[in-house]
């Protein structure tokens, strides 16, 4: 039986991890651990590629580690984590069905490594992560008439929103706010005006504009935070 592989490739501060066989909780805490050795190796704004399509799991039981693996990544500034899967497969479902229901990166979805080799290609220029943040929604006022819609990922420098009806037009800037919960030390609200870069028919896309660099490293922190809350329902 094939086993599970971790490499870090320097040159490219690329981790490439490769799941083979049954994932057990035992198997999966001993690759946590060697992907701490080999995150160590790399430098910030590291990308991740990660392959699903010769595994199986009980989705329950290795639940805990695949959140410690994420915060894990998350801490130590991963920039893109990119998802080889088989979209008919069984464990595709089993991931699909963990990752809504729990705050983290965003991930892109592929089905072979050249797709994920030539993802990363395309996200060079891109900085900053992509966070994934349950259920939660964004205002955004189009000629004064406000409008609701749920973030489908944001980082500190944008966000994708999912709103079926009055999208903006691309090109245009529209104000957007976001909330988050009361804190003692982090951001609870988020308000700027953002151009939109990408409109579709179930959704638009912003930059967020005039946004401090003092105010990114608040909002960043804050989607750190998140990440980190467990279940959100």
């Amino acid at each position: 039986m094939d086993k599970s592989k971790i490499k870090a490739d320097i040159s490219l501060n690329r981790l490439y991890v490769t799941f083979s066989g049954h994932i057990s909780k035992k198997e999966l805490d001993k690759l946590y651990t060697d992907i701490r050795f080999c995150v160590s190796d790399l430098s910030p704004n590291f990308d991740v590629i990660t392959d699903f399509r010769s595994c199986s799991f009980a989705a329950v039981s290795i639940i805990p580690t695949f959140r410690k693996i994420t915060k894990y990544l998350i801490d130590n500034k991963v920039r893109s984590v990119v998802r080889i899967v088989d979209k008919e497969s069984l464990i595709f479902k089993q991931l699909l069905n963990v990752s809504l229901h729990f705050q983290g990166y965003s991930v892109i979805l592929v089905e072979s490594l050249e797709e994920a080799e030539q993802e990363l290609q395309g996200t060079a220029k891109r900085a900053d992560l992509r966070f994934y943040l349950y259920n939660h929604y964004a205002f955004y006022y189009i000629n004064d008439a406000k409008f609701k819609g749920l973030i489908v990922d944001i980082s500190i420098s944008g966000c994708a929103v999912k709103s079926s009806t009055n999208l903006p037009v691309l090109g245009d800037t529209v104000v957007i706010s976001i909330y988050f919960k009361e804190h003692d030390a982090l951001i609870t609200k988020l308000e700027t005006e953002a151009k939109v870069v990408n409109v579709k028919d179930d959704g638009f896309a912003v930059h967020f504009e005039n946004i401090h660099d003092d105010h990114k490293e608040s909002l960043g922190q804050r989607l750190v935070h998140e990440s980190h809350c467990e279940f959100n329902r």
